[in-house]
Formats: C-alpha cells, structure tokens, sequence
C-alpha cells in the first residue's frame, strides 16, 4: 500500500471547488429560461406585425390566434379570431378551435366569438344558443 501523503497548499479541497462551481448553475438556467420567454414573446410579436401588414393573409391571423390563445393573451385572440369571422375565412378551422376554447374557458366573449362564427356559417340554431349561453354568463 501507498503511503498516506498529505495534499500540498496549491491543491484546493473537493468542496471548494464545488462551491466554485456551484454559484454559475442556476445563473445559466435562469438566463436560458428567460431568453426561451423573450424568444416566445418576440415570435408573437412577428407575427402580429406581419399578420397586421398582410390582412389578407388568412393563414397568418389564424396562426397568430392560436399562438395568442396558448400565450394566455385570450382577449387578444378572440379579436384575432374576430378579424377572421368578419372575413368568413378558414371557418371551417375557426369554429373547431373556438368550440374547444369555450370548453376550457367557458365565458361570455369566448361564447359571443362562438356564436359569431356559428352565425357566419349559416348555423342559426347553434348561433342562437351560444348567445344565449353567454348572455346568462352577462
């Protein structure tokens, strides 16, 4: 067996090392979690200058809804999905999206964007009852 040597000043200790080392791991997750939310609002943000530069762009404004709604910014989705209910474009992918909405968040200007859609597609009765569901939420 080798004979117990004792470490030199010059080497440091395992456990000041791991306090050097320590302090720089949560400042790097942090940052990275940061610039992710920065990245994600920035991307909104894109879109939404594009989509308003380009009005007809149908697709645009339906992907600029979507990205709004799962960004939590509701109230700025259901005008962006207003935007493309006055157009009576994509309805046939409005009216799902807005029918899984009021099932998750079932207020009254969910339920009114709803029903506008329900009535640009010349669905009176399921109009009639969205309206009706939100005016008893009013």
């Amino acid at each position: 067996m080798a004979p117990f040597v004792e470490p030199s000043e010059e080497e440091a200790p395992a456990a000041e090392v791991e306090e050097e080392v320590a302090p720089f791991v949560e400042p790097v997750e942090m940052t990275v979690a940061a610039e992710a939310f920065e990245d994600v609002a920035g991307f909104v943000a894109a879109r939404r200058v594009h989509a308003e530069a380009h009005p007809e762009d149908h697709d645009s404004w339906l992907e600029l809804g979507r990205l709004l709604w799962q960004a939590d910014e509701r109230g700025q989705a259901l005008e962006t999905y207003g935007h493309l209910i006055d157009s009576g474009s994509r309805l046939d992918e409005i009216i799902p999206d807005l029918e899984d909405y009021v099932e998750q968040w079932p207020d009254a200007d969910a339920q009114q964007a709803l029903g506008d859609a329900y009535m640009k597609a010349d669905r009176l009765t399921d109009a009639l009852d969205m309206y009706r569901q939100a005016m008893a939420k009013l």
